[in-house]
């Protein structure tokens, strides 16, 4: 009987980490992936050179990922072109039900 209570607390207290656990790991992936998006639409727009259609299929294919993206012509000169490339999305803690609002910005020249 003195070392059921014990065991009980341990496999409670092993359980509550390893659920907080699962739940920040999936929090970090959902930035990771967010990142990872963000990064080849930059990609995307440079390879093509800032095409309206390589620009409207990195959009539709946040939309589709739950992220909403905003590309704006940024760039003061014409013969280099400079796009600002500003990702929002929400990262949420299922566990605790917090949803975190997120911008990502960055450029592609």
């Amino acid at each position: 009987m003195k070392t059921i209570i014990p065991t009980i607390t341990m496999i409670i207290g092993i359980t509550i980490m390893t659920c907080v656990s699962i739940c920040l790991i999936t929090f970090q992936l959902q930035i990771t992936g967010a990142r990872n998006f963000h990064a080849g639409c930059i990609d995307s727009i440079e390879a093509g050179y800032g095409n309206e259609t390589v620009i409207n299929r990195c959009i539709d294919e946040a939309a589709e990922k739950g992220y909403r993206l905003e590309v704006t012509d940024d760039g003061i000169y014409d013969d280099r072109p400079c796009y600002k490339v500003v990702l929002n999305y929400n990262a949420s803690i299922l566990l605790f039900g917090l949803q975190k609002p997120a911008v990502i910005e960055g450029f592609a020249r």
